[in-house]
């Protein structure tokens, strides 16, 4: 079952660090603000709690921030394309970013 609006902290952090890459630091504020005060809850008998990597947090961004988040992994994608128009692993990986980034916004509302 998927969770609305919930990221793991690799997908998080690793947008957070391609924001930084790119000069959006306004945005890469707004995530780093989800890792800091987003965190929910684990299990009562989850077996790693203190361990950040298995945590998941509460995404409220705009459909806007979305959108922005998207066409920089979207943009990452195709630079990791191969010459000759092979997906590499690393364009893949991008392409699930893209991917994960538009369920949310399939069901984010708009912020004001």
């Amino acid at each position: 079952m998927r969770e609305e609006n919930v990221l793991n902290y690799e997908t998080l952090i690793t947008t957070y660090n391609e924001l930084i890459k790119v000069g959006h630091l306004e945005l890469a504020e707004r995530i780093k603000s989800i890792l800091e005060t987003k965190e929910l809850p684990k299990p009562s008998r989850h077996n790693r709690k203190d361990d950040i990597e298995t945590s998941k947090y509460l995404v409220e961004l705009t459909e806007q921030e979305i959108v922005i988040i998207q066409d920089i992994f979207f943009d990452l994608e195709v630079a990791n394309v191969s010459e000759e128009g092979h997906t590499t692993s690393l364009a893949s990986f991008y392409a699930d970013c893209v991917d994960i980034w538009g369920n949310i916004t399939s069901h984010q509302k708009t912020i004001n």
